[in-house]
């Protein structure tokens, strides 16, 4: 339980026309938002500024994500059960 660890999906890509997730939320964003100070495009592009921000939110729980999330297993969030 609580176990943080990286994901490639495990699907082929079938058409470049098809958008990832980050791709999807972020093109919402740019649409939606377009004066909000956030690149959105940056975080399309490079999912560590997305980890990144999440280290900035949640300091005790993901400090050195980047650097955690690549150990083979991931890593365990310390946090009780709810």
């Amino acid at each position: 339980m609580s176990m943080v660890h990286a994901s490639a999906g495990l699907c082929t890509r079938r058409a470049r026309e098809l958008k990832s997730e980050v791709a999807i939320v972020c093109g919402i964003a740019k649409t939606t938002l377009p004066h909000d100070g956030i690149d959105w495009s940056a975080f399309e592009e490079n999912y560590d500024l997305i980890r990144e921000r999440i280290e900035d939110v949640f300091p005790a729980l993901f400090r050195d994500f980047n650097k955690r999330i690549r150990q083979p297993g991931g890593f365990h969030l310390p946090t009780p059960p709810a």
